[in-house]
């Protein structure tokens, strides 16, 4: 089943691909060659490409049953979901939202979240001004249509919305394993701030934590021994660096 860390991974790997381009060909050759096609359509390089986008980063995982199927068309694939049970009211990291421009009722555009911070989502969309780029919007704007779920692995639940918040920048850079370089240890804290009432945890010298990419200017939001929180970057080291 899908990791959320890995097809948001994959999205970022795409990040400023241009339309026409070798990677946007990449893109559609992924969708193009998985079977069946949606409809026995087959997308050209002059399609739109947004839901196309989104199958792809699925199929790429080898994980298009959490999806259920691909798409390269918006509005089939929110008709799709919602006779399955995939939309949910309130949006979460990892989710698909499916905007409706014209706010005619009809499904125009699609992306995937990458962030929630407060109202905020930020989202990664294939065929964004012909890229793939990102954009920030409000979760209750008008032009939001709906959203969805895909069926992620249920393990992958190490970053609770509420410490995501906190998180105001992704890098797929960033991400990897982290070793305390402390000489007794560093905190782990529910926030990005200094006060003793949100430490949750103690990373012990030499001991390794987890990051998933998501940072707040020096601190890491990690994994360590089953809790999450924030750590501040000056002592960690980044394993094999």
């Amino acid at each position: 089943m899908a990791n959320i860390n890995d097809i948001l991974g994959i999205a970022e790997s795409y990040r400023n691909t241009v339309e026409h381009s070798a990677k946007h060909r990449e893109i559609l050759s992924i969708y193009n060659n998985h079977k069946p096609l949606a409809r026995g359509y087959k997308v050209t390089e002059n399609d739109a490409w947004c839901m196309t986008f989104i199958s792809a980063l699925f199929i790429k995982a080898n994980a298009v049953d959490a999806i259920g199927i691909t798409e390269c068309g918006c509005q089939e694939y929110v008709n799709y979901a919602k006779k399955h049970g995939l939309t949910v009211d309130t949006p979460a990291r990892g989710d698909l939202v499916f905007y409706d421009w014209g706010l005619d009722g009809h499904v125009d555009h699609v992306g995937i979240i990458y962030l929630v911070a407060g109202n905020n989502l930020y989202v990664y969309e294939g065929n964004k001004n012909d890229s793939v780029s990102t954009r920030i919007i409000a979760m209750n704007a008008s032009t939001v249509k709906c959203f969805v779920r895909p069926r992620y692995d249920a393990r992958d639940t190490r970053y609770d919305t509420n410490k995501l918040s906190y998180a105001a920048s992704f890098s797929k850079d960033v991400a990897g394993k982290y070793k305390c370089v402390a000489s007794d240890f560093v905190a782990l804290r529910y926030n990005p701030f200094v006060s003793d009432d949100n430490k949750i945890a103690e990373i012990a010298s030499g001991d390794t934590c987890t990051n998933y990419g998501y940072f707040t200017n020096d601190w890491l939001l990690v994994e360590y021994k089953g809790k999450t929180g924030f750590a501040n970057k000056y002592h960690l080291r980044k394993v094999g660096k």
